[in-house]
């Protein structure tokens, strides 16, 4: 074999081992790694869930930890036969992460947000949204005024009644801000309006009972919407 062929093949060979590595400025983990990263952080989180304790996120050091594994939880791999399970996972881990801090926390997880694109965002906003944080309305509501509204079921109604009709969070783990989301959700009543809308349109051919009570129930939510737009009711004090 010439040099030069040897030379071809080696070169051959080390650009088919770097197309095999992973794209992503971390590399992709699997369950039990989590362990083993950010200073150990996943075992003390699981440890504090166990416990039913609260992790301290005063320090700068422990900020670098929470989002060094908000980095590794996206890059790790919980199922690898469904990507719709594997998708499911990282949410509910992330969520573990989030609430495993207290309230105050949720103004860093905020700023996390907004330093991040894709399923991390997406993922942390959703936290922050049930939680009551108006950062991550105001990200939504910015999102949802350029976008087209889709629903694939009804039920949306779930996630609003809380927030329009009590003036309360979706979760107990509630933010202190809520108050400043309160407002920022009655500046923005008419996208609220037009994803009960689209989600009591949505799947107009599925007639289960399930499926109708949600439907019904979003369309008694836009009605009140409808009502605290006309100024005939008042946000966060229907019920």
């Amino acid at each position: 074999m010439s040099k030069w062929s040897l030379a071809f093949l080696c070169s051959l060979a080390a650009y088919a081992a770097s197309a095999q590595q992973p794209t992503r400025d971390v590399p992709v983990y699997n369950r039990a790694q989590l362990a083993t990263v950010c200073g150990g952080l996943w075992t003390e989180v699981n440890a504090a869930i166990d416990n039913l304790k609260r992790l301290d996120l005063s320090t700068e050091k422990e900020k670098q930890r929470a989002s060094c594994l908000l980095d590794v939880l996206a890059a790790t791999q919980f199922d690898a036969r469904d990507r719709g399970y594997n998708e499911l996972f990282f949410k509910l881990e992330l969520k573990s992460l989030v609430h495993v801090y207290n309230v105050a926390s949720y103004d860093f997880f905020a700023s996390e947000m907004r330093a991040r694109t894709g399923r991390t965002h997406d993922a942390l906003r959703g936290v922050l949204m049930a939680a009551g944080h108006p950062d991550a309305f105001r990200d939504y509501f910015a999102e949802r005024r350029v976008a087209t509204e889709k629903a694939q079921a009804p039920g949306a109604a779930r996630f609003w009644s809380p927030f329009v009709e009590e003036g309360k969070c979706l979760d107990a783990a509630c933010s202190t801000r809520l108050p400043e989301t309160i407002g920022v959700i009655r500046a923005n009543l008419g996208l609220v309006a037009r994803n009960l809308e689209a989600s009591s349109n949505a799947a107009p051919l599925d007639t289960t009972p399930k499926v109708q009570n949600e439907r019904q129930e979003d369309e008694r939510l836009l009605t009140v919407v409808r009502r605290v737009e006309r100024g005939e009711a008042t946000i966060g004090r229907i019920r």
